[in-house]
């Protein structure tokens, strides 16, 4: 997204992004990930999976054009903490590509585990789920079969969903499809807030001062951030 083709209908549209993100917290979309790879000779591997999650990038404000034109003109900045408190941490990016052996490998892992499963094996679906979990983690650095490196550089931390954080409260159920988890937000763990314009920065800072009060974090636009 372009911030010069921003219009009035585009504004009220982040607008109440920013309002919902308020008072019903962070999103946990369920993207479509798939990873390809080899088990052996002739012997293509693929993983498709769909898990909740929140998507977070470390690049710095300054160099961060190339994601928000892809991905939106509005920002939560938070610490790493943040996300390492809610068991995320960095994503870890694999080539995506037929000779690509870390699929491979995984899929000879689920596979036996699935065996296991059938056969009755105590605690072998408690393995399979703490494999998946660890497999939210992996990321197609390329597109596939390309040495692309399309998406190496967004430099990706996630959030995936787990029960254990749901009963501890750091990720709440919806009851809905879209999204089904949300991530409570507090002011204090916000760093900064980004915003399309300072259009859009006038018309929501009375409802943040509401929300936030005295601890109120910086509100920069999307320009703002190209010189820090």
């Amino acid at each position: 997204m372009d911030p010069r083709l921003l219009n009035t209908d585009l504004r009220a549209r982040y607008l109440e992004r920013l309002r919902s993100t308020l008072r019903e917290r962070l999103w946990m979309t369920v993207p479509h990930e798939r990873l390809i790879g080899h088990a052996g000779p002739k012997h293509p591997a693929r993983i498709e999976y769909h898990t909740p999650m929140t998507c977070f990038t470390e690049l710095r404000l300054s160099q961060s054009a190339p994601h928000w034109a892809r991905y939106g003109l509005l920002g939560f900045v938070v610490s790493r903490m943040f996300v390492l408190e809610r068991a995320g941490g960095p994503v870890q990016y694999l080539r995506c590509h037929l000779d690509e052996p870390l699929v491979g490998n995984l899929v000879i892992v689920f596979d036996w585990l699935n065996e296991q499963i059938k056969a009755g094996l105590p605690r072998a679906t408690d393995v399979w789920r703490a494999l998946f979990f660890q497999t939210g983690f992996f990321k197609a650095m390329s597109n596939e079969n390309l040495d692309d490196f399309a998406y190496l550089d967004e430099l990706e931390w996630r959030i995936v969903h787990t029960d254990h954080q749901t009963r501890d409260g750091r990720i709440v159920a919806t009851g809905q499809q879209l999204p089904p988890y949300r991530i409570p937000l507090k002011p204090e763990d916000v760093q900064m807030l980004i915003v399309p314009d300072a259009h859009v920065r006038a018309d929501a800072m009375p409802e943040l001062q509401m929300w936030a009060g005295s601890r109120l974090p910086p509100v920069l636009t999307v320009e703002e951030v190209q010189h820090m």
